[in-house]
């Protein structure tokens, strides 16, 4: 499923990131949509998404896989 979109294209490109935070992170559809980019952060080597309210406005941070 990661590899299906065309890397090769911007479309390509935006929906395997899209598909990489929605799989690698376990992110939700409504969590994904609000997530504003500037909010990912770099933390003791590795990347996150600090106070990120989920499902019942529980706060989370959310650590991003390497690939």
């Amino acid at each position: 499923m990661l590899l299906a979109p065309d890397e090769n294209t911007l479309k390509g490109k935006r929906d395997g990131a899209i598909l990489g935070l929605l799989v690698g992170c376990g992110l939700r559809r409504a969590e994904l949509v609000s997530l504003v980019v500037d909010k990912i952060q770099m933390r003791e080597d590795r990347w996150v998404i600090p106070d990120l309210v989920g499902k019942g406005n529980r706060v989370r941070m959310v650590p991003v896989p390497s690939w």
